[in-house]
């Protein structure tokens, strides 16, 4: 009897210790966790993705990860992918003109929810480039720190969908491989 309630005892302060420890908590050692952000399934991969016809009529699906790096001197999100919204929409989304078919199993939010983490928990946020499926959450980060090079950074200023979410950011710019600078 008394063993028993031992264990019960250890197993409920296991438990009650790993929900203390929060994925948004301080770290001593770098992480990294691949999210899944979403996939696109192309009915014809030629006409987007190349233009010496390689790909003409050749269906091909492309995932979409953003990464978040825990590291003891803040959390970056690499990538946001597709948008949440799409996530709603449980058989994801058709767009006929481009003929490609979207979804997002689960949103960035939710996912990172589950990892007892928010937006508001990401110190930085990084693109790889500024296209739709890349920058889909951005909006949820405008509290957090952009690392941006500059080129895509003047680009996203003349794209009205990005323009107005780039300044109410903190930007981050760098030219290619150069010291990032903070933007005034």
């Amino acid at each position: 009897m008394i063993r028993t309630r031992l264990v019960l005892l250890s197993v409920f302060l296991l438990v009650l210790l790993n929900s203390l420890c929060r994925a948004s908590d301080q770290v001593a050692e770098v992480r990294l966790y691949a999210i899944d952000c979403g996939r696109m399934d192309f009915k014809d991969m030629g006409a987007l993705f190349s233009d010496t016809g390689e790909y003409a009529c050749q269906a091909g699906t492309f995932v979409d990860p953003c990464f978040l790096i825990r590291h003891p001197k803040g959390t970056l999100l690499w990538d946001t992918g597709l948008g949440d919204k799409i996530s709603e929409n449980k058989n994801g989304i058709e767009i006929p003109e481009f003929g490609v078919h979207m979804a997002v199993s689960a949103g960035l939010v939710d996912q990172l929810t589950t990892m007892n983490m928010s937006a508001s928990d990401i110190t930085y946020l990084a693109f790889s480039h500024f296209h739709f499926d890349h920058t889909g959450n951005a909006g949820l980060f405008a509290g957090s720190t952009w690392i941006v090079q500059k080129a895509v950074l003047a680009n996203a200023e003349q794209m009205p969908q990005h323009a107005d979410l780039v300044a109410q950011s903190q930007v981050l710019e760098f030219e290619g491989n150069a010291r990032a600078e903070e933007r005034t």
